[in-house]
């Protein structure tokens, strides 16, 4: 009997699991594979957008497509709103630029700033040599495991800033299971419920 319940725990672990975690979409930009929810949300430019590539420099900014970019005189304000970056093993962030010269970011995070320069990642974009800057969120004091929503870039003179996603992230509300993972949990538990109370008790006697 403890065998077949510890069938009923494991076959419906198992069909669970498979009913609470959905089909994640991933996207390649330059060399790197993110999660489809990883990039940026939201900007806002303080400053002159002094070029873009076609479309509003804000949704060239947050767009998933690396062959639009923007050139702003000025700091660029970026957001995680569905997805927070964390800080986990390596980098942890990735600054995208287009051009044919490497060009950079001052960023600023926690009140630190560092600089950064981009470098060729071989890819080519519609024009353009996709550049790169990878980011460790430890290098701006961020402990290991802790969430960032909001990260402050002020991009060099002439750099096209195209994407920023994060390599590691995370929803920003907890996973809840859907009915289908409350329906299995229900019934693998009135199946044990169903198997204990069939077992035949067990007389003890005492010797005289």
């Amino acid at each position: 009997m403890t065998k077949m319940i510890a069938k009923l725990l494991a076959s419906t672990t198992v069909i669970a699991a498979a009913a609470a975690t959905p089909a994640s979409a991933t996207t390649p930009v330059g060399g790197y594979t993110f999660a489809d929810d990883a990039f940026a949300d939201a900007v806002v430019i303080t400053g002159d957008a002094t070029f873009s590539s076609g479309i509003t420099p804000v949704s060239a900014l947050i767009d998933k497509d690396v062959n639009t970019y923007t050139g702003v005189n000025g700091t660029l304000s970026f957001a995680f709103n569905d997805n927070v970056v964390f800080n986990g093993a390596g980098n942890d962030l990735v600054l995208f630029e287009l051009g044919n010269i490497l060009d950079g970011w001052n960023v600023t995070i926690n009140s630190i700033t560092r600089a950064y320069t981009s470098y060729f990642t071989g890819r080519q974009g519609s024009q353009y040599q996709v550049n790169a800057a990878a980011i460790d969120l430890s290098d701006f004091g961020l402990a290991n495991g802790a969430t960032l929503s909001r990260l402050l870039l002020a991009p060099g003179s002439g750099t096209s800033t195209s994407l920023v996603g994060a390599l590691n992230s995370q929803s920003v509300t907890a996973a809840v299971p859907e009915p289908a993972t409350w329906g299995m949990m229900v019934l693998g538990f009135g199946a044990m419920g169903f198997a204990m109370r069939r077992r035949h008790k067990v007389a003890v006697s005492y010797a005289a």
